[in-house]
């Protein structure tokens, strides 16, 4: 309780984004991303990792680039983000060609969103 109180004096409060927000947002692909199709049309995204200058990257050479695999779903999901459909279009989309309810393709879109944003694979920007 009292690390909750804590963080959130430090943080401050956590902005909520209401539905009708979502529904403006324009998701849009990163450019730096290399797209490469799979036998099962799903997709690899490879997005090259920024320069390390630590000095332990010396004896430990990271990866040169990150890979992110999608599925068939993902992949569908993935052609829609061209900064042309909002979250509301992509949503129905989805819906319509997965046989889903409203209520399945929002949860699963969002989550799926969120999780490309939070590794840089997409942005999502606001209706201008």
């Amino acid at each position: 309780m009292v690390l909750d109180q804590l963080k959130r004096r430090i943080l401050g409060p956590r902005s909520r984004i209401t539905s009708a927000e979502l529904n403006r947002l324009r998701p849009v692909r990163n450019p730096q991303c290399e797209v490469l199709p799979t036998d099962d049309s799903g997709l690899v995204l490879v997005l090259p990792v920024p320069p390390d200058n630590r000095f332990w990257r010396r004896w430990f050479p990271a990866r040169p680039d990150f890979r992110f695999e999608l599925e068939p779903v993902g992949a569908f999901v993935w052609h829609c983000c061209d900064g042309r459909h909002s979250f509301r279009a992509i949503s129905r989309k989805l819906a319509a060609r997965y046989k889903m309810s409203r209520i399945e393709a929002d949860a699963s879109l969002s989550a799926f969103l969120t999780m490309l944003a939070k590794r840089k694979l997409v942005a999502l920007i606001g209706k201008e």
